[in-house]
């Protein structure tokens, strides 16, 4: 057998252009711009959604805790617990601590819980509360420590909740307030 003479330039025959791939590439590339897209549209609703959600816990974590403060008077002669040590004494009326801890504050560390008892409500009987309903018990706090207590003047002001805060009232109602007003 003789050897078959090697192939140069001009006796290979010319490549015709795979359009079948250039075609899947240009598919591939349009699949991709589309993504971004979507993604550029969707990802700022998902965020006010996750945003929205940390509000409605934030609420039902408030209201847990003012409940836990009507048990806690029930079982303490009618009297609010102290507000140097109010999460301790509502501890046994809550399903876990989480609710005592607000989740637009979770990254803020461990140590953050974001609720503020009304310092001036310390200790008082229920009964003696003067319009309960307009007399904030609970609140969102710019205080992160356990057990914090203070007035209203520490509410966030930016709002912590797309642009509100969430206040739980002596009367057990609940309510969310825009940033920079007061309950």
């Amino acid at each position: 057998m003789t050897p078959l003479p090697p192939e140069t330039a001009e006796t290979r025959p010319p490549k015709k252009p795979n359009w079948a791939l250039w075609a899947l590439a240009a598919v591939f590339f349009c699949f991709c711009v589309g993504i971004m897209v979507v993604g550029a549209i969707l990802f700022p609703s998902f965020r006010r959604y996750r945003e929205t959600m940390a509000g409605n816990m934030c609420m039902r974590r408030i209201g847990e805790s003012s409940r836990a403060m009507a048990m806690y008077a029930v079982d303490s002669d009618d009297s609010l617990p102290p507000a140097t040590a109010w999460m301790d004494k509502l501890q046994p009326f809550v399903r876990s601590g989480r609710a005592f801890r607000c989740p637009a504050v979770r990254m803020q560390g461990f140590n953050a819980y974001g609720y503020a008892m009304n310092v001036a409500l310390s200790s008082n009987k229920r009964s003696a509360v003067a319009d309960p309903s307009a007399k904030p018990l609970l609140f969102d706090s710019t205080l992160l420590t356990k057990n914090a207590a203070s007035g209203i003047e520490t509410l966030p002001q930016s709002g912590r909740h797309n642009g509100g805060n969430n206040v739980a009232y002596a009367d057990g109602h609940m309510s969310r307030f825009a940033a920079g007003t007061k309950p």
